[in-house]
């Protein structure tokens, strides 16, 4: 391997170990002032009522509903450039009063900063660094050198 090669496969895995931004758990009460002043369960606009809130990892589903047949959400997610946004948001959101209405909050109410990324985790080979993990690089290595030792004490014609 080269040593271009070398660099660029240590800096992915350098970036896939810091992974994305994520929700953490016990921020309900967070969510819940964002869309301050409606509340769980009641209306938001006439007969439309804040269903649902699901906190995910990764994005935030607020769920409408007026009736058996009648649903609406707004999907929050980290910024990534979208039309509609708050400070920490990108929002999408199916159209009607009541998402405009909650999307309204959410821009009203979210200061930013809503996002942290996870903390890094040790690497699993320091982890996990014994005697029966390295026992394939030992098997590798000692296979290399038979190979060299045969190459060397053939003769040559």
């Amino acid at each position: 391997m080269t040593r271009r090669g070398f660099l660029l496969v240590l800096s992915a895995a350098s970036l896939a170990s810091a992974g994305p931004s994520v929700i953490e758990a016990g921020r309900e009460r967070e969510v819940l002032a964002l869309v301050a002043p409606y509340e769980l369960g009641r209306e938001v606009t006439a007969g439309w009522k804040l269903w649902n809130v699901k906190i995910e990892r990764t994005e935030i589903v607020l769920e409408l509903t007026a009736g058996p047949n009648e649903h609406a959400r707004v999907t929050l997610s980290e910024r990534a450039g979208g039309q509609e946004h708050s400070a920490s948001f990108d929002i999408r959101r199916d159209p009607n009063a009541a998402t405009a209405a909650l999307a309204s909050a959410i821009r009203a109410n979210d200061r930013g900063g809503f996002w942290h990324a996870p903390p890094k985790r040790p690497a699993t080979a320091a982890k996990h660094a014994t005697r029966a993990h390295w026992w394939p690089a030992g098997v590798a290595l000692a296979v290399i050198a038979a190979m060299l030792w045969v190459a060397r004490a053939r003769p040559r014609e």
